[in-house]
């Protein structure tokens, strides 16, 4: 269960980097916030697109993300 939860912690931590919030990012993405709080939670996990948009968004690669 740690891994799950941690598996995009850095996703939240270059959010906030950043200066997004969850709503913030979700609607420079096109998504519902519920969205990003489900990938930070590790809950969901998103596709390569989605990790794509979330990287360009946030100025970042996909690697720094993962």
């Amino acid at each position: 269960m740690e891994e799950k939860n941690t598996k995009m912690a850095k996703l939240a931590f270059i959010r906030k980097q950043r200066g997004y919030s969850q709503a913030k990012l979700a609607k420079a993405c096109g998504w519902k916030q519920a969205t990003i709080s489900h990938y930070e939670s590790g809950e969901r996990s998103p596709n390569i697109q989605k990790l794509k948009k979330i990287a360009e968004v946030l100025g970042v690669s996909i690697g720094d993300l993962i």
